[in-house]
Order: structure tokens, then C-alpha cells, then sequence
């Protein structure tokens, strides 16, 4: 996971999945995220100190915004999804790329050592 912090400390966002490289995100382990974290995430909630994530003591729940439709929830996650999809699809194209030359340089070290012991 990574998290993003203000300079209180305070966790003003976080990523499960993906990577967001125009902000500074810091990676923290799972083991240290409280299991509820998601499904009661607030910006400015939690915090991140000491390599831990904490209740912050003096966090003030904010007004709620007006609700969304259901359209825009279910347009908002299709979004998500869209991003996570694409960003898969990069990375297995990476993977792939990287798997074709480390089958490339195989191929290569056995031609030279066939060279070499002729």
C-alpha cells in the first residue's frame, strides 16, 4: 500500500493498487494497516508516525459532503478499474519485454558456449 502524508504526519490518501508517480507516496507494509483502515479511511484520520499507522487523537470528522448518485459511484469505480486495468496491462507488457530478453540472452550464452567448447 501506499500512503500519501501532509506535513503533520496526517494520511491524506493512500493506494492499494497502481502508482500515482507525480506525487510522493510513501510504501508501507501491509502488516501495519489497521484492518479497518480502508472502510473507515477520512483524510487526516490516521497517522504515520514511527513507521506506524495510528489514530490521530485530534481528528475532527468532517462535515459530509452532499451524496452521490449511484451513477456517479458506479461511474467513478468503472474509472478505477479502467486506470487499474491499464496500468496492469503496462506492467505486463514490461514483463513480457523483459522475459524476451532474458530468453534472447539464454539463447546467446548457449551459443557462445557451444563456440567455446566447439
Amino acid at each position: 500500500m501506499k500512503i500519501q502524508i501532509n506535513d503533520k504526519d496526517e494520511v491524506v490518501s493512500f493506494l492499494k493498487f497502481g502508482d500515482r508517480s507525480e506525487q510522493n507516496l510513501i510504501t508501507i507494509s501491509d502488516d501495519i494497516v489497521p484492518e479497518d483502515f480502508i472502510y473507515n479511511f477520512e483524510s487526516c484520520k490516521y497517522l504515520y508516525k514511527d513507521g506506524q499507522l495510528i489514530l490521530n487523537e485530534n481528528f475532527q470528522t468532517q462535515p459530509s459532503p452532499i451524496q452521490k448518485s449511484t451513477e456517479e459511484i458506479i461511474s467513478n469505480l468503472a474509472q478505477q478499474l479502467a486506470t487499474s486495468q491499464i496500468l496492469q496491462a503496462k506492467t505486463n507488457a514490461q514483463l513480457i519485454q523483459q522475459n524476451a530478453m532474458l530468453v534472447k540472452q539464454v539463447a546467446d550464452l548457449q551459443s557462445e558456449k557451444e563456440t567455446t567448447n566447439g
